[in-house]
């Protein structure tokens, strides 16, 4: 469920899912935000 929810925003690809999030710009904040949303309700 994780890699498909990273996969669905474009943040699996390049090792962007091993980084810390402080590390992440604030459109790619945004996009980790909706990954961990789809991980709480997949539907």
């Amino acid at each position: 469920a994780v890699e498909e929810s990273l996969k669905s925003v474009n943040l699996f690809n390049g090792g962007v899912g091993d980084k810390l999030s402080r590390k992440y710009s604030g459109g790619m904040k945004r996009r980790l935000s909706v990954a961990i949303s789809l991980i709480g309700d997949p539907e």
